[in-house]
Parts: C-alpha cells; sequence; structure tokens
C-alpha cells in the first residue's frame, strides 16, 4: 500500500474547564452603590456632592464609540447586531496585536494555523491550500476579497482598523462568509499637512522602518505616500547542521500611494496603489518526536533519511544523529533551508461613493496580483547520502561490489503560486433616518491560479529515467509480482499502458502537481430593516450567489522503491507510475478524459458551477439606551469547489451549507463598561475536508469529501472595563463544542484503524487498510475553552504620558483534524505579553518597549502525525511535525508625528 497525502487535516482532544468569573463581574458592575467609613450603606449624596460630581463628570475618561461598518455603512458598534470583534490601530498598540496570531489570542471564537495561514471562526474555516478549495472565512482588504489573510493583518502604521465577523453573513458579505468575515480598513489621507514615521529594534537582528506623509492638494484633494523596509535576519529555529537560523525572518519592501477626491458635494472617490517585494525564511514547524529510520517510512515513494544515521556509510552535512527537536523544539538538523519569494505583488482599490436625495450609490472596485515561490525541506534530516543493502536488509555488508545502492535521500517541496484576482461591487443604500433602511447591491469577482507543487528526490540519479509499468525485462519475477501486490493491480492486464522508457525527469520529481484554475462569482443581495417601534426593529434580507469554476489538473509519480523496502536492488530503476495512480472514472466535475502529455504528465479539465440562497431574518431589541438584545437566523453558503492536481477520482466537493442561530447582547454602562455576549448553535452540512479515501488501485489519494452532518454551539464573551480614569481592563472567553456524524474515511497516520479511539467500518485489502467512522469525533480548531485579559495603566505627567499594558492568553486543547486521536492534538498552552509606552505631551514621539511571550512558554497550533514511527527504542507510536507559537523576543519602537 501507498499513501500520497497531499494535504493533511488535522486533529485534537478536548478537556472541560467551568469558568464563571464574567457572569459574576457583569452582575456586580451593573448594580453600583455607596459604601460609608463604617462599611455600611450611605445614604444618598446632597444637593452640593451632586453638584461636585457633575463637575467632576465632565471630566470622567469614558470610553470612545467605536464605530463599525459590519453592515456596510457606518453604525456604533453597540448597535450592530453582529457579534463582532474590532481592533482600532490604538488599540493594537496599546495590547500588543501585530500578527493574525495575535488576532486569534484576542478574538472568541477564531484560531489561526499560522505555517500553512488558514484561519477558522467558529470551527468553520480553510481545510487545505489545495487549488480549487476556498476559504470558510472571508478576509476583505479596503473591500477587496481574498482567501488568504496575508494583506489583512497589515501593520497598524497602514491598516486604521480590522474588524472580525463571527458567524455566516450571507446577505452582506457573500463571497465565503459562511463562518465569518475579517475586514481591514487602511488609513485614509489627513485634511492636514503630516508625516509619521516608526523605526522597530528588536532580538533576532530585527530592524524596520516606515514612513508616510499626508499631503492635501487643497480642501477636496488630499493624498498619501507610504513605505515600509527592513526585517529580521536572525531566525527562531537554529540548524544545527550548518549554524544558520530560519523561521521569522524576511526582508521586505512596501510602496503605497493614495489620492482622495471630493469631485463636488456628492460625489467622492478615493484610490490607493500598494506594492512590494518580499524575501523570507519563514519556518513555523518542527519535528519533534525521534526520526523514524525506517527503510519506507508510512507514505513514502523514495527511501527514508533517517535510515542513513545507522549506515557505517553515511555522508552528512553536520554531526547530530539524532533529532535536535525532540529536546529543543527550535532546533532543526537539516541540509536544505526553506526559503520563499514574493515578488512583486500589486494592489490596487477604489471606492466611489455618490450621495443622492434619500440613498447613496457607491462602486467599489480592486484587484491584486503576485507570484510566491517556496523551497522546504521534508525529509527533516542533514543525511546526503548512505549506501542500502540489497533485498531490503539494512544490517547486510556492503563489502562486495554490486549488492549495495547509494541512496540520496534529500527530499524537498517546491512551491509556486501565480494569482491574479478581482472584483467589483455596486452598492445602493438608503441614507435617511426613517422606519425604512435598506441597502442592495450587484457583485462579482474574478481569479486566475496557477499552483505548482513539486516534491523532489534531486540528487538520486535513478529517478531522472524513469521506466513505466509493466516491465518484466526490468525487473525478476518476485519483484515484478510484489509490486503487483503492492498496488494492488494485475500489471498484465492490459488495462495499462505498453511497458518501455517514460520521458526524462530531469528535475527528479516525485510527486508533480500543476494546476490551473479560474474562478468567477456573481452575487446579487438586499438587506432590509424596518422600525416596529422605537426599541424594535426587525432585518431581512437575501443574496444570491453563482460560482463557476474551471481547472486544468496535471500529475506525474514517480517512485524509486515504490514504498517496498525489498524493491531497493543495484539496476532497479525508478517507475512511473502516474497511470496507475490516476483515475479514468467520469465522475461528477471530470469534463475531459485523462490523456498524458510527452513530458509524462497526465492530465485533464474539470469544471462546474454552483449557485444558491442564503439570507438573515433578525430581530433588535433596543431595552435602554445601554442594552440592546438581539437574535437572528442566518444561512451560510460556500460553493463546491476541487481537490485539483491529484487526478482523484472524485475530484469534486459539493457546497457548504449551514443554518446558523444567534442570540446576542450588547450592554454598556456609564461609559466606563462594554459588555459584549452570543450563543450560537451551527446546523453544518457537507463540510469540505480532505481526507485520505480508499482506492481501487491501492495508491490512496486524498480526496475533499463532505461531511455528512455537523453541529456546534457556544458561548462567547467580550467586555471593556474602565476599572478609573488610568485602568482599563480587556477580557474575552469563549466556550464552544462540537460532534460530527459521517462515514467513511481512512486515517493517514494509522491506516490500519489500530489506535484505541478508531471506528473500523470497511476494509478493501485483506484488512491492511480500514476506512473509519467520525460519528461522534469533533471538528478541528475549536478549543473548547480561551480565554484573554488585558490591563492597562496610564500615568499623566507634565512632560507626558506613561501606559504599562500586560497581556494574558490561554486556549484549552483543540483539535487539528477532524479525527479526534491523540496524537492529533494540540495541547493547552498560555502566554503573557508585556509592553511599556511613553508618549510626548505633544504626542508627537511615542517610545514602546514590548516583549512578547515573557515566560517563553511552546504552544502549537498545528500538528501532522505522519503513521506509524519505525525509530528503534524511541517509544514514539508516531512521527509528528507541530507547527509553534513564536518564543520569547523583544523590541523597542520610536513613532515620530509631524
Amino acid at each position: 500500500m501507498i499513501i500520497i497525502s497531499i494535504s493533511n487535516a488535522m486533529g485534537r482532544v478536548h478537556s472541560r474547564i467551568r469558568i464563571l468569573a464574567p457572569m459574576i463581574f457583569t452582575c456586580l458592575l451593573g448594580y453600583p452603590f455607596y459604601v460609608n467609613a463604617e462599611n455600611s450603606l450611605a445614604s444618598a449624596p446632597s444637593e452640593a456632592t451632586h453638584e461636585k460630581s457633575g463637575a467632576m463628570e465632565k471630566d470622567r475618561k469614558r470610553l470612545e464609540e467605536v464605530l463599525v461598518t459590519a453592515e456596510r455603512r457606518s453604525a456604533d458598534l453597540q448597535d450592530v447586531p453582529v457579534a463582532v470583534s474590532v481592533f482600532t490601530s490604538e488599540t493594537r498598540e496599546i495590547v500588543g496585536i501585530d500578527s493574525i496570531t495575535d488576532f486569534a489570542k484576542f478574538t472568541p471564537g477564531l484560531s489561526y494555523s499560522s505555517d500553512d495561514d488558514r484561519v477558522f471562526v467558529r470551527g468553520i474555516g480553510k481545510q487545505t491550500n489545495t487549488a480549487g478549495s476556498e476559504p470558510g472565512v472571508a478576509s476583505y482588504a479596503d473591500g477587496l476579497y481574498d482567501s488568504s489573510t496575508v494583506f489583512v493583518a497589515g501593520s497598524q502604521f497602514f491598516v486604521d482598523r480590522v474588524e472580525i465577523l463571527r458567524g455566516p453573513q450571507g446577505t452582506l458579505y457573500g463571497r465565503n462568509s459562511i463562518g465569518g468575515a475579517i475586514n481591514a480598513i487602511s488609513k485614509r489621507p489627513a485634511h492636514e499637512l503630516g508625516l509619521d514615521a516608526k523605526i522597530i529594534i528588536g532580538e533576532y537582528d530585527t530592524l524596520v522602518g516606515f514612513f508616510s506623509a499626508s499631503i492635501p492638494i487643497n480642501e477636496n484633494i488630499r493624498t498619501s505616500i507610504g513605505a515600509s523596509a527592513g526585517g529580521q535576519s536572525e531566525g527562531f529555529y537554529k540548524n544545527v547542521a550548518t549554524g544558520n537560523t530560519e523561521g521569522g525572518v524576511y526582508d521586505i519592501n512596501l510602496f503605497e500611494a493614495q489620492v482622495e477626491i471630493d469631485i463636488n458635494e456628492s460625489i467622492s472617490t478615493w484610490f490607493r496603489i500598494f506594492v512590494g517585494e518580499g524575501d523570507l525564511k519563514s519556518r513555523a514547524k518542527n519535528y519533534v518526536t525521534a526520526y523514524d529510520e525506517g527503510a519506507m517510512p508510512p507514505g513514502y515513494l523514495t527511501p527514508g533519511s533517517a535510515l542513513g544515521y545507522s549506515q557505517p556509510s553515511l555522508k552528512q552535512l553536520g554531526s547530530a544523529k539524532t533529532n535536535p527537536g525532540v529536546d529543543d523544539p527550535f532546533e532543526i538538523n537539516v541540509n536544505t533551508e526553506s526559503r520563499q519569494n514574493i515578488n512583486p505583488y500589486f494592489t490596487f482599490a477604489n471606492h466611489t461613493t455618490w450621495v443622492r436625495d434619500g440613498y447613496d450609490i457607491k462602486l467599489i472596485t480592486g484587484f491584486r496580483g503576485y507570484t510566491y515561490n517556496l523551497i522546504n525541506d521534508l525529509d527533516g534530516t542533514d543525511v546526503e547520502s548512505y549506501l542500502y543493502p540489497a533485498f531490503g536488509d539494512p544490517m547486510a555488508s556492503c563489502d562486495a561490489p554490486g549488492v549495495c545502492v547509494e541512496i540520496f535521500p534529500d527530499f524537498t517541496m517546491g512551491y509556486l503560486e501565480k494569482r491574479k484576482y478581482g472584483s467589483v461591487e455596486l452598492d445602493f443604500s438608503s441614507n435617511s433616518d426613517g422606519d425604512f433602511r435598506w441597502i442592495g447591491g450587484l457583485y462579482y469577482y474574478y481569479e486566475d491560479m496557477n499552483q505548482g507543487v513539486h516534491f523532489v528526490a534531486a540528487d538520486q540519479p535513478e529517478m531522472a529515467t524513469p521506466v513505466y509499468f509493466p516491465d518484466q525485462n526490468n525487473l525478476d519475477g518476485t519483484a515484478f509480482s510484489a509490486i503487483g501486490s503492492l498496488l494492488n493491480v494485475d500489471l498484465n492486464s492490459g488495462e495499462f499502458r505498453p511497458s518501455g522508457i517514460a520521458p526524462l525527469n530531469p528535475s527528479r520529481d516525485v510527486v508533480t502537481v500543476d494546476t490551473y484554475v479560474t474562478t468567477q462569482s456573481y452575487a446579487i443581495f438586499g438587506q432590509l430593516d424596518y422600525n416596529f417601534t422605537e426599541s424594535l426593529q426587525g432585518t431581512l434580507g437575501m443574496r444570491y450567489s453563482y460560482d463557476d469554476k474551471e481547472a486544468e489538473e496535471n500529475l506525474r509519480v514517480v517512485c524509486f522503491g515504490c514504498g517496498d523496502p525489498g524493491l531497493i536492488n543495484p539496476g532497479v530503476p525508478a517507475f512511473d507510475v502516474t497511470d496507475i495512480a490516476v483515475s479514468r472514472k467520469r465522475s461528477e466535475g471530470v469534463a475531459s478524459p485523462v490523456t498524458f502529455r510527452p513530458d509524462g504528465l497526465a492530465t485533464r479539465d474539470l469544471a462546474n458551477n454552483w449557485g444558491a440562497f442564503t439570507g438573515t431574518v433578525g430581530l433588535q431589541w433596543f431595552q435602554s439606551d445601554d442594552l440592546m438584545v438581539y437574535g437572528k437566523i442566518s444561512q451560510g453558503y460556500k460553493s463546491g469547489g476541487f481537490n485539483a492536481g491529484g487526478l482523484v477520482e472524485k475530484p469534486q466537493t459539493e457546497p457548504e451549507e449551514v443554518l446558523a442561530y444567534e442570540l446576542g447582547a450588547k450592554y454598556s454602562y456609564d461609559g466606563r463598561l462594554i459588555l459584549n455576549t452570543s450563543i450560537f448553535l451551527n446546523d453544518y452540512e457537507g463540510l469540505q475536508v480532505p481526507l485520505t479515501v480508499p482506492q481501487v488501485s491501492g495508491i490512496n489519494m486524498t480526496e475533499f469529501a463532505n461531511l455528512d452532518s455537523t453541529v456546534s454551539y457556544g458561548l462567547e464573551v467580550e467586555a471593556t472595563w474602565l476599572a478609573s480614569d488610568a485602568i482599563q481592563i480587556i477580557a474575552g472567553y469563549a466556550y464552544a463544542d462540537s460532534e460530527i456524524t459521517s462515514c467513511c474515511y481512512v486515517d493517514a497516520a494509522d491506516p490500519a484503524a489500530t489506535n484505541k479511539d478508531a471506528q473500523r467500518a470497511f476494509t478493501t485489502d485483506g484488512g491492511e487498510t480500514w476506512a473509519q467512522s467520525l460519528d461522534g469525533n469533533e471538528v478541528n480548531q475549536l478549543p473548547r475553552h480561551k480565554f484573554s485579559l488585558n490591563a492597562n495603566h496610564t500615568t499623566t505627567f507634565n512632560s507626558g504620558s506613561f501606559i504599562l499594558s500586560g497581556s494574558y492568553t490561554w486556549r484549552d486543547d483543540m483539535n487539528a483534524s477532524v479525527l479526534t486521536r491523540d496524537y492529533y492534538l494540540l495541547e493547552s498552552f498560555d502566554q503573557f505579553d508585556a509592553r511599556a509606552i511613553w508618549t510626548t505631551s505633544d504626542g508627537r514621539y511615542r517610545w514602546i518597549f514590548s516583549v512578547k511571550n515573557v515566560f517563553d512558554t511552546v504552544g502549537y497550533d498545528q500538528v501532522a502525525a505522519l503513521g506509524y514511527s519505525q525509530a528503534p527504542a524511541s517509544g514514539e507510536e508516531y512521527s509528528q511535525l507541530f507547527g509553534m507559537t513564536l518564543p520569547r523576543n523583544a523590541s523597542l519602537t520610536l513613532d515620530m508625528s509631524f
């Protein structure tokens, strides 16, 4: 059996903890009372006291009103019937929110996997980066939709605020917002001439500079330019083989220009151009278990690397023979360093608004294009070569000539992504204060994407000149039969192509995936809000979405050893098994038969379209000026997609649908307390997950599967409290639970289903591989409990102000896969961050000293289990690859404004 898992899913197990403090704290703060010196209730204050307190009241510090555009028009956060977390640039600076990882720590219901840029809201998100798939959380930067979060996580130097909407936004943010939406809004040109600059100096040789200038031409035309340059030259991960570092290393140059024009009293327009380039070494994961020293570790199509450490013929780059990541997760031992390049990327955005009598017309357009390249080490060792004894006996002697094969096990991945995409949206919305308010619009999105993935054994000479199956001239009868048994096929059946020399494989790819996808999306939407009374408002919204996708997928698979160490013998070539790996069935979404290109790649076309109505209905009750309660039912939709690239039997997934129920309350008290809560229930059908599905060929490819049913529910609380004019508390808490009902899939890490939690359903190969039921398993990336707390204290002097800020975040155990197993568990972790901020009295200079992860705790946001380990005496059952949060690091920032 061979397993090729192009996209890995993850998994977790939960623990249960009760946290009731937020509710208790709310009740106490809701009913103030007076206490005298004797600790008894005091009488009501006198008129003189009222006069004095009235004067003091004018000087009391209050929480600022936060305006959001969560419903596509500006409104007070406390009046919007949406569970939304808002991070202004000022809040981000005080708390220390610099990345999507930080957003996830402080947003209830939000999880993020940093290594593969996958974001989840309430357990709904991006399960794979494979071309043809879509995220479950929509990201918008200045109205331009993006499947990546890179551009919504920009520095607060350029971004005014970030709004994170939780729950399906089925009316106004229709495209792939089935789990929620992240909306980033750029800072606009100022009305006055101004200059801002920032310099960051930090550990790991960090030096970054920012610059922006607002240049008003006249009272109707305002412009600005901005730039950023620099980066981090020392990484978080040390390579013991070379002494070099990687992970967090980057050198990025950015430039932007904006123009905002008031054409007349009713028409205004805004343009933004953003360009950049960058070189990175952004490793975020490491093997933390002992090396698997098997000749053919699970899933391998070429010989393993760690076996070389036990061979006398070993050649390696460094000297370590055991995995340093076992003792220190930030130490690696590799001979291929990770490196990435994005060059160039270009963004254009335009908003034009025409204010009419009774309604506004707004045109939102945007375009983005970039090319991204990545090279990454896959074998996790520094082994360059070793001699392997013939016939699968690693203990045999290599003294006799022609008995051994020289193995070059360096295994890498090359990744190429070329994307260009853009959108046009035309909105019409009422601008009156009557009982009826409405908004409607038209939307169009277009994307071209080329994704190339190459798994490469670049130094193994046999890989360059493969031969086809079946080829008895190149194998003795025993080996020929072994391959047929291994692949579960009859090689003499005539079903496959004639034997002979296959096309050359000059890049020595083990797996080549080359995919081209074109996506077009259309939508029409509308929403009505009606005031039944002064305190009761109803909402009704609907959207129709239509998605059309076309893809060309290309695949080639070449193996050396083909998963069986007995086939690694002198003179035995590499085999092109593409013909066996691909499926020729004309299943849903397949638009052409499989053909073979002259370069050996199998190719076929995919095409389909999907459409759906979604909507929302809700009620808002303004019980008082301080309390708003809302309830709503929303539908969410994500189009079907393709697991493009693998030429699998079932490349298409059907759409996802969710019916979400939410009840929430938003409470404000005395300008000093904001408390927002929500409870939700998601009834989910068709969750798209990449899972291993049994194949007739025995080469079990990952397919995009639709789970039958998923139910999740939870509670979320957010609070901001001005305990005094000097002390502010920001807190958040989330509880969630879920259950899956679906069958039947293969666990790539445990294909024989021997784990104690496995639920065997059926076998297709006599028991070597078992498909399992997922009934009772839990949704991935949805921790049972999550808590965040920031406390900051401001001291004011004649010469300026000083803010001391501390943040504590804790996340419960979390599953990294829909297979709830111990080897997919991301254990709970906490983190403490601290910041000290000095601002001069004129506001021109601000110094910020920051320490992230003060106690240097190790947290995990991703894990891949790679199957049963064959590491001798290691005690490990599985090889595991973990994605880590960042270690402790400090920085000093100087902000300047003129």
